[in-house]
């Protein structure tokens, strides 16, 4: 590498929490329970009305059954949801609350025969609904003021795109990637501050970043599919986007 190429202008570590994923998943259940509990009470309020009496069983089936939300969450790419906005996280958590409590009053029906409460499923689901997104967001924004959301990302590109997208990374922190460094070819980017991203040197500097960074965004508007194949190819990135 020649003395040109080297890095000169400093790059602002960022670790990753690796615990901050089990922090959403942590939220959802907690928030599942709450759900149920409200169910469970709506239920009890409206005993008088209803002519069937619910069993504890009845309850703990419920109770076990709303936990299968998380095993489809993680499915989903929830947890720990990177990349994901909060309209496209809420579109598929609805979608996921849907589906899990269509099919336990469909297996109630068909299989159980009356073993789940329907009208401690049904209040649960309408809570459901709204506590364990608000319950992730409210987590995920305490993670983000403490700087342990998200993981390390090098930006290969340093031109309008790239810009673009790093300032987008930077207002939006949520999505959970965080740019350290970018990587250009053109010498006249080197050792400056672009969207307060540090512009480190070429793009053969990637492999120096490996350790460093735990992803790399491939944002050069003008590299053909052969050149981004060839350079896919040299990167040892966990991630690359």
């Amino acid at each position: 590498m020649s003395t040109a190429a080297r890095q000169i202008i400093s790059v602002d570590s960022f670790r990753s929490a690796a615990w901050a994923p089990w922090v959403i998943l942590a939220a959802d259940v907690l928030a599942l329970e709450v759900a149920l509990g409200l169910g469970l009470g709506v239920r009890l309020m409206l005993a008088p009305w209803l002519s069937h009496e619910v069993g504890v069983e009845q309850y703990f089936a419920v109770a076990i059954g709303v936990l299968l939300l998380p095993v489809v969450h993680y499915q989903l790419g929830i947890y720990p949801g990177y990349l994901l906005g909060p309209v496209e996280r809420l579109r598929r958590r609805t979608l996921a609350t849907l589906a899990v409590f269509g099919g336990l009053v469909a297996w109630d029906n068909i299989v159980a025969r009356g073993v789940l409460s329907r009208g401690v499923l049904l209040a649960t689901f309408v809570f459901a609904l709204v506590l364990p997104p608000l319950a992730e967001s409210l987590a995920r924004r305490s993670l983000v003021a403490r700087r342990r959301w998200g993981i390390p990302v090098v930006m290969l590109g340093a031109g309008t795109t790239g810009r673009l997208v790093a300032r987008t990374l930077l207002r939006e922190p949520q999505l959970g990637l965080m740019p350290i460094a970018f990587l250009d070819n053109r010498p006249d980017t080197w050792n400056q501050m672009l969207e307060n991203v540090p512009v480190a040197g070429p793009l053969g500097l990637a492999q120096d970043f490996e350790r460093r960074a735990e992803a790399a965004l491939v944002v050069i508007a003008d590299l053909g599919k052969e050149d981004v194949a060839g350079l896919l190819q040299e990167l040892n990135f966990p991630r690359v986007v």
